[in-house]
């Protein structure tokens, strides 16, 4: 029964992630869109709130990245490779 359990939970906690506005992460990560050189000082903050983000809401952010966004913001990271405060 337990065994069953654990699929059900992980089942809803799929559904509960599909189901979030990630329209905050949307424009967090809009900062990368830019072909331009970045500002290092934002390049630092983004890098600031993505590393709270992350110790905060590891399992979310992670689905928005991989699976909502289908890993394109490495792309965009990649694009922006000579900003330290990125890294």
């Amino acid at each position: 029964m337990s065994e069953w359990s654990n699929k059900q939970s992980k089942l809803a906690e799929e559904n509960s992630l599909e189901s979030l506005d990630y329209s905050l992460l949307e424009q967090l990560f809009s900062f990368l869109d830019s072909d331009k050189d970045l500002q290092a000082i934002l390049c630092g903050y983004v890098n600031k709130v993505v590393q709270s983000l992350l110790n905060r809401y590891k399992m979310k952010l992670m689905y928005y990245v991989l699976i909502h966004r289908e890993g394109q913001l490495f792309n965009k990271l990649l694009n922006h490779l000579e900003q330290h405060s990125l890294a």
